[in-house]
């Protein structure tokens, strides 16, 4: 035998031990006490499945009982009572829904009330209705009041376990986030990869297109460079799509390049084919995390120039001052046409800012007006070399697409993504300010050397048809199409800015927080409506009582007026249109074939006799004053005129 079993029996042989014990002392016939043992069995075992049959399996036969036993001197059998009670708040522990409840009591009642009424027809309406209302409110606190504990702890209960279920998802997402990490250790190996490897294949892509030009190789020679060319471009592409099924899109984690200076990456570049100098200002130990920082902006800012400005000249400085590093990378914009866009996977810039963010610093990059002339350090040795930036400074990209438009205070920490170009090209500026749109925003082809209104020329460098070379102009201010991408970090690092904040509060306290309201609202409803159902039964049966009351009184003075031997039409002329509604019927003894009414002298609550009217074959044959209360009445009650005499119980002053 299971635990549920041996439960379920002990439940059984205790209610009936309750059903033998109160039927044995009633002396109840063995077929009632053996229908009640089988019924609390069928009840028992439908419990937990079907909690409302199991209940309505104890409520009817008790409903049965108290329909026949209303009105009489026997009492009534509760050997069911223990059990409707049990089964009540067993059947609210099993989150029993409400409607069905309200259905099984409601329906319960009505059948008890009609019941009461096809069986005792020899009581009045008024007589069965008040019992009813009695066993009501009996039931309010036997029934209502058990199923809804039975509700409020299972509440309890619900609010125990969605703790415990909260602890596991707890678990759960601890062993999501180990896998999370995980990821974003994928995430840290695809960031070098594109921080690395993508760096050293498009220097090999830059070398080859250096070879293929070169006029002093033979035609094979040149034409095994461009097949090179081509064939780094294609592992770009590929290291491209193989880095965009790595990365984690949602985490950009920092990564260590290796050891290497600025002016070592300078020279490799240099040695590369690309036209970069190194303009440097002051020195200083800095800290790792700022160091490797420094190294990445230029990193990354020379590897856009070899993919978007073929044949730029490019300008690296950096100056260290007291309390920070300004990184400046500048190019003059491409003299030659970009071969094919390359493709984008979103790890350039954004990348780039991250990882000055983490540094405590800022970054902006975007077009700009260059100066054509060569850089020239000042009496002190500080850098005046570029032009400054024209105006707004419009959304960039980088060969990930993903743009980073400069904070309107350089000071501000962070920076804010802008629109994303398409297919990898670096956008042009804005057609306001001091900068015209590049040709790759008008149709045909665009002449180099046209200017705007502004005195700036228009470029063709980014342009989706045949580029022409841009010439300077006369003061050496090229056309937008150069870029520059410049960084201020800290000397000694930072706090990074904050991410995101995360909402206040958590899941777990919200969840608590529901649960425990219903728990609440569950402890109110369990003392609340039996209380308010009380209540309204009381006020309904108190008005019905006084309506009654007020409307059977026949007043002193016209039942002295009533003589025996009236015709029942004469007298009831002059009765109130009601009867009483407890008449002292116990009070006095009448023959059977006589049917007597019962009024009152008063209204109610203040009355202490009752008024008797008796007919036989319609014929008043008796008029008597009953007593109700411990005090006489007074004299005035029958016609002391009349010499009938009077019959056997009747009951005078």
């Amino acid at each position: 035998m299971t635990w549920t079993r041996a439960r379920d029996f002990g439940l059984w042989a205790v209610l009936s031990f309750l059903v033998i014990a109160e039927s044995g002392a009633r002396g109840d016939p063995y077929w009632w006490q053996l229908g009640c043992l089988a019924v609390l069995a069928a009840a028992v075992l439908l419990r937990r499945s079907r909690p409302l049959i199991a209940l309505s399996a104890v409520i009817l036969p008790e409903v049965v009982v108290l329909a026949v036993t209303t009105n009489t001197t026997t009492g009534v059998p509760i050997a069911l009572v223990p059990a409707i009670s049990v089964l009540a708040y067993l059947a609210g522990r099993r989150e029993t829904q409400l409607k069905y409840f309200v259905l099984l009591a409601s329906g319960s009642l009505a059948l008890l009330l009609v019941l009461a009424m096809l069986i005792h027809t020899e009581l009045t309406v008024a007589g069965v209705v008040l019992n009813w209302l009695a066993i009501v409110l009996v039931a309010l606190v036997l029934v209502v009041m058990p199923w809804l504990i039975g509700r409020y702890r299972a509440q309890q209960a619900m609010l125990a376990t969605a703790g415990w279920e909260r602890a596991e998802r707890i678990e759960h997402e601890q062993r999501l986030e180990m896998e999370q990490v995980r990821l974003r250790e994928r995430s840290r190996i695809a960031q070098d990869m594109h921080d690395s490897v993508g760096h050293e294949l498009s220097l090999i892509a830059l070398r080859a297109a250096a070879l293929e030009v070169d006029s002093d190789l033979p035609e094979r020679h040149r034409q095994a460079a461009t097949e090179l060319r081509e064939a780094a471009a294609t592992a770009t592409e590929r290291l491209g799509e193989i880095i965009g099924v790595l990365r984690d899109a949602g985490t950009q984690a920092p990564v260590v390049p290796s050891d290497e200076t600025v002016a070592e990456l300078v020279d490799r570049a240099a040695a590369s084919g690309l036209a970069v100098r190194l303009v440097q200002e002051g020195s200083g130990e800095l800290s790792p995390m700022v160091d490797r920082a420094i190294h990445r902006v230029v990193q990354e800012s020379l590897t856009n120039v070899s993919k978007h400005a073929p044949g730029a000249e490019v300008v690296v400085a950096v100056s260290y001052g007291a309390e920070d590093v300004q990184v400046r990378v500048t190019d003059t914009g491409p003299t030659r046409p970009v071969p094919k866009p390359h493709p984008s996977n979103g790890s350039g810039l954004a990348g780039l800012s991250e990882r000055v963010r983490l540094a405590g610093g800022t970054v902006t990059a975007g077009p700009r007006t260059i100066d054509r002339r060569p850089p020239v350090e000042s009496a002190d040795g500080v850098l005046a070399a570029a032009s400054k930036s024209s105006g707004r400074v419009a959304s960039t990209a980088s060969d990930d697409s993903v743009g980073v438009q400069p904070t309107a205070s350089e000071g501000r920490r962070g920076v804010r993504p802008a629109s994303e170009s398409r297919g990898g090209v670096r956008p042009e500026p804005e057609s306001s300010g001091d900068v015209q749109p590049t040709a790759s925003r008008n149709s045909g082809r665009v002449r180099p050397g046209s200017e705007n209104s502004g005195g700036v020329p228009l470029t063709a460098a980014e342009s989706s048809g045949e580029v022409l070379p841009t010439a300077p102009s006369a003061t050496g201010s090229a056309a937008a199409g150069g870029f520059e991408v410049l960084a201020r970090i800290p000397r000694a690092g930072g706090p990074a800015e904050p991410e995101a904040a995360v909402p206040a509060g958590s899941a777990t306290a919200n969840e608590r927080a529901v649960v425990r309201r219903q728990a609440q609202r569950g402890l109110i409803t369990a003392v609340a409506v039996p209380v308010v159902l009380g209540a309204g039964i009381g006020l309904v049966a108190l008005g019905y009582y006084l309506v009654t009351g007020y409307n059977s009184v026949l007043p002193p003075g016209r039942f002295d007026a009533l003589r025996i031997g009236q015709s029942r039409v004469e007298v009831e002329q002059v009765l109130p249109p009601l009867q009483m509604l407890d008449p002292p019927t116990e009070r006095v003894t009448t023959p059977a074939n006589w049917d007597c009414l019962y009024y009152r002298p008063d209204g109610p609550f203040s009355i202490n006799y009752a008024y008797q009217l008796c007919f036989d074959n319609d014929r008043l044959v008796a008029k008597n004053t009953v007593r109700t209360g411990s005090i006489a009445p007074t004299p005035e009650v029958t016609d002391p005129a009349h010499d009938q005499p009077r019959p056997e119980g009747e009951e005078t002053r």
